[in-house]
């Protein structure tokens, strides 16, 4: 990725130079966006200009040709394994059953190939009467290391929505239709797996009209298959507002499942709940609530994430078409927590990503 005129301006209007830098973490590199800000007023607004080379094109040719494919994408912490979605794929002649490609990066390097290294699928053991429009693959949650694996499916016949999670056999991963756990609700819209595989969040907007989050944590003896009516711990809307249809406009959890985020649809604000140290019991009292922005009128199609150490947040909220053409940007809005660790309540964001020649459908953090 080359960058090629990245402006960055204060809320005055002034502008500072910027730059992107690759600063080296652990066995990888994070893409770090620098401003110089001396002077600035505060939010900073970031348009990038960049070029992406690709470095390699991932297919499949077994199946017929859908517009889905690649509609989820996650990948492993050091960027060697790689999960891609394909919820309209045709399985066993069964038309948008779905399905997961695994593809492992080669030890000379990512190459273009349509070879994978395994295929995720659903059978009658799934509990899906119907696999007919079950969508296996509608989201992915990857663990970093790539063991892993927490897979939505919103199958259209059925009034339950799933998460599956499948975690990597010892001799590495294969195809299969074999899961480790199920966990369901009626309405699922998000779901999250934290990058040490140890806690699992859910989302249903629609739960007791106002919305709610369902934590589940690793249990010793490792992962069962669960209903919402058993998570470890419920989440819910301050005050319990009406039809605030919390979890809607996004969710994530930080690396090690101690802070969770929550989109609320009705107010468009982000709820931050943090685990006690006793571990995560139910509760309607966020620890802090985070930004203002446009409720979510696009059916749900928002960003909403933690970085792996709970310090940073970003919230993308993907507007319809003829908002990009009425407002001609996509700004993406970044929220730091303060320097003594503990999030606190604001409605002012640290920096604004935007762009004003591109349409940005996706945000992620490291």
């Amino acid at each position: 990725m080359n960058n090629g005129g990245m402006v960055a301006y204060d809320a005055t209007g002034k502008t500072f130079d910027a730059r992107m830098e690759l600063v080296p973490d652990g066995s990888g590199h994070d893409l770090h966006f620098v401003v110089d800000d001396a002077g600035a007023v505060y939010p900073l607004t970031i348009d990038p200009v960049t070029t992406i080379t690709e470095t390699a094109i991932l297919s499949q040719t077994e199946s017929k040709l859908t517009y889905s494919f690649a509609s989820s994408v996650a990948t492993s912490a050091d960027g060697s394994i790689m999960f891609v979605s394909d919820p309209d794929a045709t399985i066993n002649n069964v038309q948008y059953a779905g399905a997961v490609y695994v593809y492992v990066r080669p030890a000379g390097g990512w190459a273009t190939t349509s070879t994978y290294s395994a295929k995720l699928t659903l059978d009658s053991s799934s509990g899906i009467e119907n696999l007919y429009n079950a969508e296996f693959g509608t989201s992915i949650s990857l663990s970093a290391d790539g063991n892993t694996a927490l897979i939505g499916s919103n199958p259209i016949y059925s009034t339950t929505r799933y998460a599956f999670l499948f975690t990597k056999p010892a001799g590495g991963w294969q195809s299969t239709s074999t899961f480790t756990a199920k966990f369901d609700s009626m309405t699922p819209w998000h779901n999250a797996l934290s990058a040490d595989g140890s806690t699992i969040l859910t989302t249903d907007p629609y739960d007791n009209e106002h919305g709610a989050g369902y934590i589940y944590v690793k249990p010793t003896g490792g992962w069962v298959s669960k209903t919402f009516g058993q998570a470890t711990a419920h989440l819910e809307p301050f005050r319990g507002n009406e039809f605030a249809r919390l979890g809607e406009a996004g969710a994530d959890l930080s690396g090690d499942g101690s802070l969770v985020v929550l989109g609320e649809a009705l107010d468009g604000k982000a709820y931050l709940y943090s685990r006690p140290v006793s571990g995560w019991v139910s509760t309607g009292t966020p620890s802090a609530t985070i930004g203002y922005w446009r409720a979510s009128n696009n059916y749900g199609q928002s960003t909403l994430n933690l970085s792996s150490d709970g310090s940073t947040l970003v919230f993308y909220d993907e507007p319809t078409r003829n908002e990009y053409m009425y407002s001609g940007t996509l700004p993406a809005k970044i929220y730091s927590r303060p320097a003594n660790g503990t999030w606190v309540s604001t409605d002012s964001p640290t920096a604004i990503l935007s762009s004003k020649d591109a349409w940005l459908s996706r945000i992620s953090i490291s």
